[in-house]
């Protein structure tokens, strides 16, 4: 459904909207590792359960035994605001952009070298390290952008 209203009270103040500026202070709630209140994350960590998350964006993922890399299928079911899907473009779009633009961002995805779109619902992350049982799920905390809407 589309309209409502969202209340909310915080301490302090902000001059952006956008989240993922750089300098400058972005209205809270808005954005963060899990996504916040407006974009949603290849997966969701789970509250109660330790090192858990949960599919959102992604249906499922995989990982080879070396742990040198991350594949994750898109739900088919994923959609943006405007009904369009969310697709792998959006999902390696949304990697360059943030590493690249968000220092935050650059770090926490530090040993991730690369995304590509491996099939229409695949996008694989190449880590710089083996045996990192962590890469494949720190990648799951990547936030996806609608690439069609912030470059329209």
């Amino acid at each position: 459904p589309k309209g409502g209203a969202h209340d909310s009270v915080v301490v302090g103040t902000f001059d952006s909207f956008n989240p993922y500026i750089v300098p400058g202070s972005p209205a809270a709630g808005l954005a963060g590792f899990g996504g916040g209140l407006l974009y949603d994350t290849l997966m969701d960590q789970a509250t109660d359960e330790g090192s858990v998350s949960h599919p959102l964006v992604a249906e499922a993922y995989k990982y080879p035994p070396d742990y040198s890399s991350a594949t994750y299928r898109l739900d088919r079911r994923a959609k943006w605001h405007d009904g369009q899907p969310i697709t792998v473009d959006d999902v390696v779009w949304s990697f360059q952009v943030l590493k690249a633009n968000a220092p935050q961002y650059n770090r926490y995805f530090e040993n991730v070298t690369d995304a590509v779109a491996i099939s229409d619902r695949e996008v694989e992350f190449h880590f710089n390290q083996k045996g990192n049982r962590e890469l494949p799920k720190i990648i799951g905390d990547l936030v996806v952008l609608p690439k069609h809407w912030w470059e329209g």
